[in-house]
């Protein structure tokens, strides 16, 4: 009987600890976000990035109002803070999260944070210049494929008509 309220005692206190861990990685995450100034960074990725797709596709300018409003309405930092407290919360350990937090509070972390939105723009660009540069190479890549698999059909066709007429 003692054995079983160690036990249950134990366990008890490990889920309590567990339970304070989490709720802690969730604060830290909170304040880690907040100092990031995570609500000004969603807000320009989003001006960032719309501005970018309305460069590629000008039919869209007359819908850039539009657009906005339903972005900023569903990624907006209020309407997605809960989620990503979560999610940073279930990556970093407390400790973590106020490292990153002290990081993003020095002067090099504040301009980590406003280059962010530009970089990431920039990255895309990269990433979308490369694919474009080498679409013939990837085209070519789709097409020997495309021969291959339709060779291995072909093959298992013939298997399968062997087996019938061996039947």
């Amino acid at each position: 009987m003692k054995t079983l309220r160690l036990v249950l005692f134990v366990s008890a206190m490990l889920a309590s600890s567990i339970a304070w861990s989490d709720d802690a990685a969730k604060i830290e995450a909170g304040k880690m976000l907040d100092s990031m100034g995570m609500e000004t960074v969603l807000g320009q990725a989003i001006e960032t990035t719309l501005d970018e797709e309305i460069r590629q596709q000008p039919n869209l300018t007359p819908y850039k109002g539009v657009m906005l409003e339903f972005f900023r309405k569903y990624m907006s930092y209020k309407s997605l803070r809960p989620e990503l407290v979560e999610l940073y919360a279930n990556e970093f350990s407390a400790a973590e999260l106020k490292e990153m937090r002290t990081f993003y509070e020095t002067p090099t972390g504040k301009k980590a944070i406003e280059k962010m939105p530009v970089l990431m723009s920039k990255g895309s660009q990269i990433g979308v210049r490369r694919v474009q540069e080498n679409m013939p190479e990837l085209e070519q890549m789709m097409k020997d494929e495309t021969e291959k698999i339709a060779k291995k059909e072909k093959e298992q066709e013939q298997g399968k008509q062997k087996k019938k007429q061996t039947h």
